[in-house]
């Protein structure tokens, strides 16, 4: 009797149980935020470059020597990495980040059996600070461990929440102070065009980095001379097209001349038709130095962020002489990358 008594008990209370867990939600946030002192720009990058993750996050102090494996891009959306630490507190998972705008970044989480939980962080200004607010929503489902379980997450994660964001503000203040010593990089106004078939006349050649400029003056000199020779002349500005570019060793170059008529191989000197194509461009003003390299790595993100692909290598146009034009503002180099 009593035997039945105790049963009839435990059923009961696992009756109550069930019935009092499903009252719980089955959604589970938390959530902390903290005005910060340096400017959203700042706190952006840190939180979308995910190997600065390790910098500020509060379960990756726990154990810097866990296996990390990045994934994706550097940057944004995609980007991500897994991790596999034996410390039980860290355990193993996977982050990718989501949407990326300037006040908003969402992440996902993969926790295997655990969960997969998504989080977002907002970015707002107040004051002369920038407030940052991270969320994270967890599903817990129907399954009444795991909604006890999301009782106590609040303060179980809310801690780590803390502690990671008074790091980001920490690092954040850094890389302010990192980016105001930086000159602003200046925005070019690129376009897509079409380039017209020209005749041409062209010498290929590989050289190291520091030796383009040499290598350029003697190789148009030699297509000028196979130009006399032929009566040949020359309608435009000239032109080097980079076939490779693997600085400082490696530079295969085609230096170029565009003519009035289709002349003959001779010698090193190749004659050819440039084809009609497609192409990104963009006219660059200055020395050839950092300017013009963020010149270029603005096409290409151009390329990347329109959808375009490239058809070919990049070429510039020399419509500036540097020997002439004494001011570097003022030399004018156009650059060419073929799309389809």
């Amino acid at each position: 009797m009593n035997m039945k008594k105790i049963l009839i008990t435990v059923i009961l209370l696992l009756v109550v149980l069930e019935l009092a867990t499903f009252l719980l939600p089955k959604t589970r946030i938390v959530e902390r935020s903290l005005v910060m002192s340096a400017p959203s720009e700042a706190i952006y990058k840190e939180i979308s470059t995910v190997k600065e993750w390790q910098k500020w996050s509060a379960w990756a102090r726990l154990d810097t020597s866990m296996k990390l494996t990045y994934f994706g891009p550097e940057t944004g959306a995609g980007a991500g990495y897994t991790w596999d630490s034996k410390n039980k507190k860290v355990g193993a998972g996977k982050m990718t980040l989501g949407s990326c705008t300037p006040d908003s970044i969402s992440t996902m989480m993969d926790f295997g059996e655990k969960g997969s939980p998504s989080a977002v962080f907002k970015l707002s200004k107040e004051g002369t600070g920038t407030k940052v607010t991270w969320t994270m929503k967890m599903e817990m489902g129907y399954n009444p461990i795991a909604k006890i379980f999301g009782m106590f997450m609040d303060k179980m994660i809310g801690p780590d929440f803390e502690k990671g964001l008074h790091n980001l503000d920490s690092l954040s203040k850094l890389e302010a102070a990192k980016m105001a010593a930086t000159p602003a990089v200046k925005k070019y106004d690129i376009k897509v065009t079409t380039v017209e078939p020209a005749e041409i006349m062209t010498i290929r050649r590989t050289c190291t980095l520091d030796s383009i400029g040499p290598y350029l003056g003697a190789m148009y000199s030699e297509i000028n001379a196979a130009m006399q020779k032929q009566g040949i002349k020359q309608t435009g500005p000239v032109f080097a097209i980079y076939h490779v570019y693997e600085p400082p060793q490696k530079i295969d170059m085609e230096a170029g001349v565009p003519v009035d008529k289709k002349g003959k191989n001779s010698g090193n000197v190749s004659a050819k038709e440039f084809l009609k194509t497609n192409a990104v461009t963009v006219d660059y003003y200055g020395a050839y130095d950092e300017g013009m390299k963020a010149a270029h790595d603005q096409i290409h993100e151009f390329i990347k962020t329109n959808g375009k692909e490239m058809c070919g290598p990049p070429w510039e146009v020399y419509v500036s002489d540097p020997m002439v034009e004494k001011d570097p503002t003022k030399v004018l180099t156009k650059i060419y990358y073929p799309v389809k």
